[in-house]
């Protein structure tokens, strides 16, 4: 379990990911690795937070 309030950078170790939580688009966004693996960078904290506590991340 991760603290909202901390938490700005989760790497996913995938190279396909799609949230499934309602969260504003626009308030994060993911980046890409050498290896083709993403990371789910959160720019808005306040902003991704604000429609749901949990974030579930489809991976594959």
């Amino acid at each position: 379990m991760a603290d909202k309030r901390q938490v700005t950078t989760i790497p996913l170790f995938a190279s396909k990911a799609k949230i499934r939580t309602n969260h504003p688009e626009d308030a994060c966004h993911f980046l890409k690795d050498p290896d083709g693996n993403l990371t789910l960078e959160i720019d808005n904290p306040d902003r991704f937070w604000s429609l749901s506590n949990y974030l579930v991340i489809e991976v594959g």
